[in-house]
């Protein structure tokens, strides 16, 4: 897991995926419609979402398989509960088509992460996590999510 500005992200020494996804991140603003949007075909690319975030009692800790998320805060701010997958038990099976799998929340989490506009936060597989929680209370949040397919991060 990496969190941190997004206009840090060229501190990170990463493969091309990485900056095809913040050449695309740099673009998007808050006006950006809700929708997907292709970066790079299924490789990469990414979800715009506006909704309200809510109590953690109502959050799904979630992890994928096939893509890693870069989740950028475009406007607002929430909590996002972070922990490993190692000793989790899923409270779903693993959807391929949506590359989603919903895990049982544990006593404690390794990380709750604050993200507000402007910030990022990198998730691999094994980095289950619980976004969409409110900070002190439910607010309107936007957000990008991009997609990046293992395989392409991995070149």
């Amino acid at each position: 897991m990496i969190v941190d500005k997004s206009n840090n992200a060229s501190q990170y020494t990463m493969c091309s995926a990485w900056k095809k996804a913040f050449d695309f991140i740099h673009e998007v603003t808050p006006e950006t419609p809700d929708g997907r949007y292709e970066i790079d075909g299924a490789r990469i690319y990414a979800l715009v979402m506006s909704y309200m975030t809510k109590q953690p009692s109502e959050g799904k800790l979630e992890a994928h398989k096939q893509y890693a998320d870069i989740q950028v805060i475009l406007s607002g701010e929430e909590r996002i509960a972070v922990t490993s997958t190692d000793f989790l038990k899923s409270s779903e099976a693993y959807n391929p088509k949506q590359d989603l799998v919903f895990y049982e929340c544990p006593d404690s989490f390794s990380a709750q992460i604050n993200l507000r506009t402007g910030d990022f936060a990198f998730f691999l597989p094994q980095d289950a996590h619980m976004p969409m929680i409110c900070i002190d209370q439910p607010k309107s949040v936007k957000k990008l999510v991009v997609k990046i397919d293992l395989q392409t991060l991995a070149r």
